[in-house]
């Protein structure tokens, strides 16, 4: 979650005209390749360690504020947009509440709650423990199929947290982040087909209130 606030606030940096939405979704493709390259990198060299682990994220988190500091310095203050704060009214400041609070409450129980479901503990966790103990994402001998023929986003995010943490109660807030980029696309979303405020607003209220959200 750190390094994808990183990443997107040097790509904000990049482009005046580019809202804070955009830069978060710019941000976390930047972290899903960053993610990919270092798991299937040090994978390769049987080295997916918490020291290598460490190192490897601890470079964009301390590169990229500086490279995001350097470039507004740069940047002239003639030539950046000035932004004005949208005043909201009452519908728009009550979705606004009401999506703020689903996601507090939804990360409360995301740093709360280690994943307990059928499938999480069937294959998803398992994989990871799987590479945990051979330091890479090869195949491995398994009677469960989907442990080596399903998606691994996920997974490779998990097993970065699992490493680095010693543990899994953190797993959920994966899909926490998802849940916010899912909102944040949505609404841009709903900008590029002309929707007013209220309606980007009320769109991010829908996607927050989806019963696999929670």
């Amino acid at each position: 979650c750190a390094t994808c606030a990183c990443a997107a606030t040097a790509l904000g940096a990049f482009g005046a005209g580019s809202g804070r939405r955009d830069a978060v979704l710019l941000g976390a493709v930047l972290w899903g390749v960053w993610l990919v390259a270092g798991t299937e990198l040090l994978g390769a060299a049987n080295a997916l360690t918490r020291p290598a682990l460490i190192a490897w994220w601890g470079l964009p988190s301390l590169a990229l504020p500086m490279w995001a500091i350097w470039r507004m310095r740069a940047e002239s203050p003639s030539g950046r947009a000035a932004r004005r704060p949208v005043r909201l009214d009452w519908p728009a400041t009550a979705m606004t509440v009401s999506v703020l609070a689903l996601l507090l409450a939804l990360g409360v129980v995301a740093t709360l709650t280690p994943p307990n479901n059928w499938d999480a503990q069937s294959y998803h966790l398992s994989r990871q423990v799987f590479w945990m103990q051979q330091n890479s994402v090869e195949n491995y001998p398994t009677s469960s199929l989907r442990q080596i023929a399903m998606p691994t986003l996920t997974e490779f995010a998990g097993l970065h947290l699992m490493v680095i943490t010693g543990s899994d109660r953190l797993h959920n807030l994966v899909q926490w982040c998802a849940l916010v980029l899912t909102m944040c696309a949505v609404s841009l979303i709903t900008r590029r087909f002309g929707g007013t405020t209220t309606a980007q607003l009320l769109s991010a209220l829908w996607v927050a209130t989806v019963p696999m959200a929670f």
